[in-house]
């Protein structure tokens, strides 16, 4: 059932197929390519650094600014009326909406991963795959809650408008920074852990253990959400 929620999801995006290139690929690559550019002649290690921050803060966009939207249509009275007489549950759709925007983070992911293969000294597979399960872990359950709290589309996207930039300067994503402050963003913690997967700084026990028990709660909250036996009420 999942994976026709996940084909529903996507053949309802054929609308907006040339948004979604040019937001999902051609954007974010042509960021990639600058960053190599730009990094010419540095050392391998500097630009693994610039890569690995280049994978977080995209699915900073494609979850938190996107995801968050999408989710927050569900509760719109014209949608959510729809969605109850389906044969599945809210949880299963919201769920299927959440793995779609993965699934179109991959290919820019794959990209970033493959040239980190080549710039990085070594990579610690079994911390990497548990670094990525965190990224889409955390930001996905983070834009389901801001989805499923304000169940406004236009105030989520006034709402995300502002956020994933202020995630993405308050955190160590393209630049280097000691600065005991970051560490109050979320991303800050994402990074420390998907850095150390790579050999590029040593495991930070505290981000591993922030990053997931931060991803937990918000899943739990957002469980909650979605068991409002309000749900049905409008939400204006």
């Amino acid at each position: 059932m999942i994976r026709a929620l996940i084909s529903m999801e996507l053949k309802g995006m054929r609308i907006y197929m040339l948004q979604i290139i040019v937001s999902l690929l051609v954007v974010p690559l042509s960021f990639l390519a600058l960053i190599l550019i730009n990094s010419k002649g540095a050392p391998d290690t500097l630009k693994a650094y610039l890569i690995s921050g280049f994978i977080v803060i995209s699915f900073v966009g494609v979850l938190l600014l996107m995801l968050s939207i999408r989710v927050s249509t569900v509760f719109e009275p014209r949608f959510l009326e729809l969605y109850s007489t389906l044969p599945v549950s809210i949880k299963k759709v919201i769920l299927s909406m959440f793995l779609t925007y993965v699934l179109l983070g991959m290919p820019q992911t794959l990209i970033a991963l493959l040239l980190l293969i080549k710039y990085s000294r070594a990579i610690n597979i079994p911390l990497l795959l548990i670094s990525l399960a965190l990224i889409a872990g955390e930001l996905g359950s983070m834009a389901i809650v801001l989805g499923t709290t304000i169940r406004n589309p236009y105030k989520v996207q006034a709402f995300t408008s502002i956020l994933p930039w202020i995630l993405t300067l308050l955190s160590p994503a393209y630049y280097k920074s000691s600065s005991k402050i970051l560490l109050l963003n979320p991303v800050t913690h994402l990074l420390n852990v998907l850095r150390a997967s790579l050999a590029l700084e040593k495991l930070s026990m505290v981000s591993l253990a922030v990053s997931v028990v931060l991803t937990i709660l918000l899943c739990i909250y957002a469980d909650k959400q979605l068991r409002n036996p309000y749900m049905l009420e409008k939400p204006f």
